[in-house]
């Protein structure tokens, strides 16, 4: 076995977002030096969804720490009035992201902040919601205004219980922005742990090694020089039936006719028999203990 990333191009769109190191089959972790969202890889496992329902032009989703042009990955949401026609707009809308998950989450733990430049203009969900059909939805936390305006303010969410029955997690902000000059608010998640519902996740054994054996042998007529070689991986007591009339090989009434080749491909015939003595020969590096039944009848003209 080598090593996947050698020599597979596309192996950096399949390697997931979450920190390696710390997740595993029950929870997802996502911390500093991890991304909830590549844009370079929207597929990439793990990924939060951006979604984004806006009137106006200033909500957005940002994957950047406070949508700066560079710096710390983040997930982040903005909600805010817009100018048109010579006046302040009210927003309505959401700005956030989803994660999903068929067989169900149990436990959420985010770090982030928030943000407000206009007092009162805080949208009503700001932080977790939950969702079993991905239409309705439920809080699972809510995020207060923050306290200081135009600065960031820090939040920490310790575990928080989801019921299992959600298959879908929103992150973000939702409501109404209503309108005045530059209301803007914001929020952003920074590190996270999402576990699953354990009951739902699959689950699987790795067996014992079925005994088999790689069939490689080749049977010839001395007196033609005419030879059939059989490569083929088989288990163990199953039938190899070769049909000299009908042309056909089958590995357990299987079909396995490309696993054969002859030593001349012009011949019409698998092995030619001559009138009197043929000598038959079956060799193979380490055939083991084989079992062969010849069967043949004379033809009548």
């Amino acid at each position: 076995a080598t090593d996947p990333s050698l020599d597979d191009d596309s192996y950096d769109d399949n390697e997931p977002l979450f920190d390696l190191s710390s997740s595993n089959n029950t929870q997802w972790v996502y911390t500093a030096s991890t991304k909830f969202y590549d844009p370079d890889r929207p597929d990439a496992p793990g990924g939060w969804s951006p979604v984004l329902e806006r009137a106006g032009d200033v909500s957005a989703t940002y994957a950047v720490k406070e949508n700066a042009e560079s710096g710390d990955a983040a997930m982040g949401g903005i909600m805010g009035s817009y100018y048109k026609n010579g006046a302040w707009q009210s927003e309505t809308g959401k700005a956030g992201w989803i994660l999903q998950c068929p067989g169900g989450f149990s436990e959420v733990t985010m770090t982030g902040r928030k943000y407000l430049t206009v007092t009162g203009r805080f949208p009503a969900k700001a932080g977790l919601q939950r969702s079993a059909d991905g239409a309705t939805w439920y809080s699972v936390y809510n995020e207060s205004a923050p306290g200081t305006l135009s600065s960031w303010s820090s939040f920490t969410r310790t575990a928080v219980s989801v019921a299992t029955t959600s298959k879908h997690l929103f992150f973000g902000l939702q409501g109404t922005v209503t309108k005045a000059t530059s209301a803007l608010a914001m929020i952003e998640g920074l590190t996270g742990t999402v576990k699953f519902y354990t009951t739902n996740l699959p689950s699987g054994a790795l067996l014992g090694e079925t005994g088999n054996f790689s069939l490689d042998l080749e049977f010839s007529n001395k007196e033609t020089s005419d030879s059939i070689l059989l490569d083929y991986p088989m288990v163990l007591n199953t039938a190899v039936d070769l049909d000299g009339e009908l042309f056909t090989v089958t590995y357990d009434g299987a079909n396995m006719s490309d696993a054969m080749r002859l030593n001349d491909e012009g011949r019409s015939v698998w092995i030619r028999l001559i009138p009197g003595t043929n000598t038959l020969e079956l060799t193979s590096p380490d055939a083991g203990t084989l079992t062969v039944d010849l069967r043949w009848y004379r033809r009548r003209l």
